[in-house]
């Protein structure tokens, strides 16, 4: 019952914000890509959710682009796109709005982690071979 809601809600949110994208508000529609990336996000449609958040990078304001380029990053990191995700980390970092760039410090402190940490059991594994 919830994957049809959640469906019902991402159908009606992507109307919603292509009629507001075809006004011609760009800020008002990168604002809404990001309710309808989450929708996009937990129904599976990663690659969508990362479009939509892409739209909101290009169109928004100088912090809803650092948010939009962090969920980005997040979901490139689902995707196993490392490189996608350290560059858009990496962007957010240098930017100057404070509280995206110390989400993305910490998100790329975990990333870094958890890729060391799946470097070192690979070669347990290598070296018990």
């Amino acid at each position: 019952m919830k994957l049809l809601t959640l469906q019902g809600r991402a159908a009606a949110s992507r109307r919603v914000f292509q009629h507001i994208i075809d006004t011609g508000h760009q800020d008002v529609a990168a604002a809404a890509a990001f309710h309808v990336g989450r929708l996009l996000a937990e129904r599976g449609d990663i690659s969508g959710a990362i479009s939509v958040y892409e739209y909101a990078a290009r169109h928004g304001s100088s912090l809803t682009v650092d948010f939009a380029r962090l969920f980005c990053a997040k979901l490139r990191h689902k995707q196993w796109d490392l490189e996608g995700a350290l560059t858009e980390f990496r962007h957010v970092i240098r930017s100057d709005n404070k509280l995206p760039a110390w989400l993305a410090t910490i998100e790329l402190q975990a990333l870094l982690a958890d890729q060391e940490m799946r470097i070192s059991h690979t070669r347990e594994h290598s070296e018990d071979s």
